[in-house]
């Protein structure tokens, strides 16, 4: 069993693969997990840009910043080949892993 990242440019063209990668259900939702298989479907991510903020309250947080791409991760034996096109390298710093 491997662990597969995966980015598309968007929503919309990740969907699209799934319907051609046959891992929708009737009504065009996404199958998240098979005989063998499983997917995380992560959808947006933010990551800080270095400022901070500061509330009403004075609690600093972190100013937050979209990452380019709809994401997922994929495990199975085998990537689906309509998925291929948006495997990514393995990120230092996953925003989730399998457990």
């Amino acid at each position: 069993m491997s662990d597969f990242y995966l980015r598309a440019e968007s929503e919309a063209q990740f969907l699209q693969a799934l319907v051609t990668a046959e891992l929708t259900y009737s009504d065009g939702s996404p199958t998240i997990a098979g005989v063998g298989w499983a997917m995380d479907i992560i959808g947006a991510i933010h990551a800080p840009t270095g400022e901070i903020a500061e509330d009403e309250g004075g609690h600093q947080y972190p100013i937050m910043q979209p990452v380019p791409g709809y994401h997922a991760n994929y495990r199975g034996d085998e990537l689906p080949e309509a998925l291929a096109q948006f495997e990514i390298p393995a990120p230092d710093n996953p925003v989730r892993v399998w457990a």
